[in-house]
């Protein structure tokens, strides 16, 4: 019923919109009206209009879900202007008695018709102090000052003209006469505020843009701006004559070779003003403007009449493609606006640089265009030698050989893989230092950098840009080593560098390299003998050890950071020097060893090699960090056993443990969230819920009967991953530590990684295939068979109910929690001290459970079968006596080891096949 009398009103009011409209076409329509019609008229346009407002409010009732404004808004404008046209001529009629209505009103009827919104076309203000005058002037002289317009009108054109916090000035005022002005002065009062908006300006001026690289339009923009707030600081009376300090500011914005090219065009003794220097940037982005191949289709059609001797219908497929091409125009190396032909970056590299460089944009190598492959393009070949290539990727290939035969003579009596020369030489310290780096959100990283005066630039690891979140600005350079090797740098980032007493912080560009150098120095240095003086701060306290680069500043920052200050150590070649980062170590250390000199070559051979070179690289000892070695100390300080065995662990919290907040409402959250999704899937929740009480079963985990402080501690939020390919657990509870709490930091934040004890993977399975006879085997709940101190438990609470009819309980975590970023380090260091706790008992065991695990997995095996039988009834004997109950998954390549394993967890046999595969 409600359906059929909605349709009935919607129908009735159409009529009644219908028959307003109508009213309105016949006022604009008609120039000669006697004062009778008028009046008959508008006694009709009450009646219309009042008819269609108790319709629609009638509709309103019925159905609430639609928003009706706009077509309120639209009929009361018809309304008001029909309304407001027949009253004035009326008035108008009466005065002069008819004697010119008719005249009069067409003028009328024509400028009134004229100012229906949105005939006049003002810019909408949203409360912008930068753009009220010229909102101000605009709406005063179009609409304030008109005598055509009436003041309902104008309120109307007035509110539709603001928006944001302008809007928000007059929304309380109703739509009539009388509140126009008090609206408008409304604004004037509050925007009109001449200290506001000369603020406005100079902060825009601070605030401008930087130019990042050489573009015109980025340039010209700059230019234009920066005139533009001087010209209106002008018109406000201020002064603007300060050329000095407004040329340091703006130049401060420009990219350096802008910066450059300004110092360059400046005289001597010459104090520019800042007119001049606009004119240069107004110049530059002339000068840096691509000159456009063809403006439009016709321009493209002149440059195609070159080609005459074509056939029309070859000419005019020519001239579309040749208009459509300019449209995305863009280089693929510097990705300017032009061919790639044209591009200095690209025609200053060797030929077989811009032949990498072709590949490595996935250009046809043939005609350098990116809309084909190379073995489907009909350009012609190399003009030089006819070979399917571009004729700017030719080279002599007789050179090329030559190259290489001058090479093979150095090396034909080495071995083929010796990347590096040992010789008897003395120990050289370079200048290194530890500085402050910021991220992207402004946090402050340790980092470990190169000073060196000798280079240009500044560099940095693709690890530290990537560790900071920096943004990558693209570019395409080609940066010369020793023995003029070039390697082509594609990203650089821009940051800020500090030291760590804070008295000194500059912000640099650095070009990102994968790696700068190896680790730094090349071997542990013997620091008592070199007789120290004490009470320094050195810039690298660690300087003696072995470890990566992660920076290398350049000769500019270099220069900068000396000091007044150098002392020569009793050796005489090792030197002192003081630095703004400390003093620095650097010069000759005597020693009789034998050390390794690296250099670098940027050779395609060593492309090739590189994986090899890896599988053969003998891995040195791995210097830990200072938070790993903390992790370490505070495992084997706060490491118990209880009275069962197991062993006891404290979370190895770091310096932002008290920075910590709550995470109480956020778990609340994602744990509804979690629970509807169970309520959806039956068979998910049921596996759910079992998991969960085995974790309460087995006293993993407990529920806090007293009354939990919801704010202390950490709440872990929940969720499931399924795994049906597990033949064991399908579905397993994962805990998210890396929930942030409200001052931003997660439980994950605040806990110490700890470092990688043990082999990797790789040295593990090659390991393993040596053996005739192979075992492996999993440790069941790994995690959970450690126990976490009872203090540190206020961290593991996580919220839980098996049933949504019951109140949300909850619960602390009693064990090893997974989720978490301690929980790796601690659950493999503790199957480390278990070997070494118990390799008095078992010896052998010990030995295989310290070296021949990678987290729970364990891959072993022995030569004989006495030896599997003996180690088998070893390595669960030492596991069951602590913390390790059982183990899992036991596999065997000999049949005859089977009497030694029970049924349960026994999967399947084979025969070991090293020759073909792992079995």
């Amino acid at each position: 019923m409600t359906t059929e009398s909605l349709k009935s009103l919607t129908k009735q009011r159409g009529v009644a919109k219908g028959q307003i409209t109508r009213l309105q076409t016949f006022l604009n329509s008609q120039e000669n009206f006697t004062l009778s019609v008028l009046e008959f008229r508008k006694l009709k346009l009450e009646e219309y209009y009042n008819n269609w407002c108790d319709l629609q409010s009638q509709i309103e009732c019925l159905d609430d879900n639609v928003e009706y404004d706009k077509d309120r808004e639209e009929i009361e404008n018809v309304y008001y202007v029909c309304a407001d046209l027949i009253s004035n001529q009326i008035e108008k009629l009466s005065l002069n008695n008819g004697s010119s209505s008719s005249e009069t009103f067409q003028t009328t009827s024509h400028n009134v018709s004229q100012t229906i919104l949105p005939k006049i076309n003002i810019k909408q203000f949203n409360g912008d102090f930068l753009e009220w005058h010229g909102f101000h002037d605009t709406f005063k002289s179009l609409v304030h000052d008109s005598n055509a317009i009436s003041a309902i009108h104008k309120f109307h054109l007035l509110k539709s003209y603001l928006i944001g916090d302008a809007s928000a000035v007059i929304e309380s005022l109703n739509a009539s006469e009388e509140n126009y002005l008090v609206a408008w002065n409304l604004l004037q009062k509050r925007f009109n505020n001449p200290r506001k908006i000369i603020h406005s300006h100079l902060q825009a001026l601070f605030e401008l843009p930087e130019v990042t690289k050489d573009s015109a339009i980025a340039l010209r923009s700059l230019a234009e701006r920066a005139e533009m707030h001087i010209n209106a600081l002008k018109a406000l009376n201020q002064p603007v004559d300060w050329h000095e300090m407004l040329i340091y500011i703006i130049s401060a914005k420009l990219d350096k070779q802008s910066r450059i090219m300004w110092e360059r065009s400046l005289e001597d003794n010459v104090m520019p003003t800042f007119s001049d220097f606009v004119s240069f940037l107004n110049k530059i982005s002339r000068d840096s403007q691509p000159v456009p191949l063809f403006k439009n289709i016709n321009n493209a059609s002149k440059f195609n009449q070159l080609h005459q001797k074509r056939a029309s219908f070859q000419q005019n497929k020519r001239d579309t493609h040749s208009y459509t091409f300019q449209s995305n125009l863009k280089c693929s190396i510097c990705s300017q606006g032009h061919f790639i032909h044209n591009c200095d970056n690209f025609l200053k590299l060797t030929p077989q640089q811009r032949l990498e460089a072709a590949k490595n944009s996935q250009l046809c190598i043939n005609c350098l265009k990116s809309s084909h492959k190379t073995s489907l393009c009909k350009s012609s070949s190399c003009k030089k030698c006819h070979g399917r290539h571009n004729t700017l990727l030719h080279f002599d290939k007789n050179t090329r050989q030559n190259d290489i035969s001058s090479i093979q003579p150095n090396i034909s009596n080495e071995p083929a893989t010796s990347a590096f020369t040992t010789i008897q030489c003395n120990e050289i310290l370079l200048s290194t230092a530890r500085i402050i780096v910021l991220d992207k959100q402004n946090k402050e990283h340790e980092c470990r950098v190169l000073l060196d005066g000798g280079s240009q630039s500044n560099f940095m690891t693709e690890r530290l840009a990537n560790t900071l979140n920096l943004q990558k600005q693209q570019i395409y350079l080609p940066a010369s080593g020793l023995g003029q090797s070039q390697q082509i740098i594609r990203y650089s980032v821009k940051t800020t560098i500090k030291n760590k007493n804070n008295t000194f912080a500059e912000q640099q560009t650095f070009f990102v390299l994968p790696t700068i150098t190896a680790k730094l120095p090349s071997r542990v240095v013997n620091r008592n003998s070199l007789d120290l003086p004490k009470n320094l701060r050195l810039a690298d306290p660690e300087f003696h050890k072995p470890a990566d680069i992660d920076m290398l500043l350049g000769e500019y920052i270099f220069f900068k950071l000396l000091c007044v200050g150098q002392i020569r150590l009793a050796n005489d070649t090792t030197v002192l020097q003081k630095t703004r980062l400390g003093w620095l170590v650097s010069g000759k250390v005597n020693t009789n060893h034998s050390n390794s000199i690296h250099c670098h070559s940027a050779l395609t051979l060593e492309t090739q090699l590189e994986k090899f070179w890896k599988l053969e690289d003998c891995t040195a000892t791995k210097h830990l960090s200072k938070e790993e070695i903390a992790c370490e100390t505070h495992f084997q300080n706060s490491l118990s056993r209880d009275d069962s065995g197991r062993y006891v662990v404290r979370l190895p919290f770091n310096a932002n443990q008290n920075k910590l907040g709550n995470t109480y409402n956020s778990a609340l959250k994602r744990f509804y969230s979690l629970e509807k999704r169970l309520t959806h899937n039956s068979n998910l929740r049921h596996e759910y819920c079992e998991f969960m009480n085995e974790y309460i079963s087995l006293g993993h985990m407990s529920n806090i009967t007293h009354s939990a402080n919801k704010n202390s501690g950490y709440y872990l939020p929940h969720h499931a991953v399924v795994k049906e390919t597990s033949t064991t657990t399908k579905v397993r509870v994962v805990f998210d530590g890396s929930l942030k709490s409200d001052t931003g930091l997660s439980l994950n934040d605040t806990l110490m990684v700890g470092p990688t004890i043990q082999d990797d993977v790789f040295s593990l399975i090659v390991r393993f295939r040596t053996h005739k006879y192979v075992l492996t085997a999993d440790i069941e709940k790994m995690f959970r068979q450690i126990n976490v101190h009872e203090n540190d438990t206020n961290y593991q609470k996580i919220l839980w109910r098996n049933s949504p009819d019951e109140p949300v309980q909850t619960f602390k975590l009693n064990t090893v929690t997974y989720g978490t970023a301690s929980a790796p380090f601690l659950a493999v260091r503790c199957l480390k001290q278990l070997a070494v706790d118990e390799s008095t008992k078992f010896p052998s065991a010990s030995l295989v459970l310290a070296n021949d695990c990678y987290v729970d997995d364990l891959l072993t095996g022995t030569s004989t079968l006495e030896d599997a039988s003996s180690g088998r009834e070893g390595k669960p004997v030492s596991i069951r006596i602590c913390m390790f109950l059982t183990n899992q998954g036991w596999s065997k390549a000999e049949r005859r080891i089977r009497m030694y394993v029970p049924c349960k967890g026994f999967r399947r046999w084979g025969k070991a096949q090293p020759q073909t595969g792992i079995a």
